[in-house]
C-alpha cells in the first residue's frame, strides 16, 4: 500500500517541473 503510494507521486512529482518549465 505504501509503496503503491509511493510509486503514484513519483509520475505527479516529475510532471510539476515539466510544467512549470514549459
Amino acid at each position: 500500500m505504501y509503496v503503491y503510494k509511493t510509486v503514484r507521486n513519483i509520475p505527479v512529482v516529475a510532471l510539476l517541473p515539466i510544467t512549470t518549465g514549459t
